[in-house]
């Protein structure tokens, strides 16, 4: 009877293996150094969505700050004048943002027609997160009657 055999012999065990076979090691090895890859990209995919939603909130929170302040100016050309009468006033944003506005009258003009104010906003999403703020200048101009 004529079997064919597909590698030399082992010794030890009397089993037979092919030459160009990998072996346990070489499998386990190639395992770890592709597992490890695996990990290192997932690692990477999940510090990208972090960083994704940090500038989704940074960007919210800009557009509400030049809204807030836009609607500040346009209140100052509209009455002549800008409430600075409460300290702070809070305000309540899109997408869960909250913040507050700062109106501070810096200077009168000697005939009482224009102010100088600075407006403050600062906004969060959580109290203890990061917080975005800007702060500008306005000047509200009250209509002079002419005589």
């Amino acid at each position: 009877m004529n079997i064919s055999q597909t590698g030399p012999r082992n010794r030890r065990y009397g089993a037979r293996f092919a030459p160009n076979a990998f072996t346990l090691i070489e499998v386990l090895i190639s395992l770890v150094i592709l597992s490890t890859g695996i990990v290192l990209v997932l690692r990477a995919f999940g510090l990208s969505l972090s960083a994704l939603r940090e500038s989704r909130d940074a960007m919210l929170a800009n557009m509400f700050i030049r809204e807030t302040i836009s609607d500040t100016r346009l209140s100052a050309l509209a009455n002549g004048t800008i409430d600075s009468s409460s300290d702070m006033v809070a305000i309540n944003g899109p997408d869960n943002l909250e913040g507050e506005l700062r109106i501070k009258q810096l200077q009168v003009s000697p005939d009482g027609s224009n102010t100088l104010n600075r407006v403050l906003v600062t906004v969060w999403r959580d109290r203890n997160g990061p917080q975005f703020s800007a702060s500008t200048l306005i000047v509200a101009s009250k209509k002079v009657k002419a005589e």
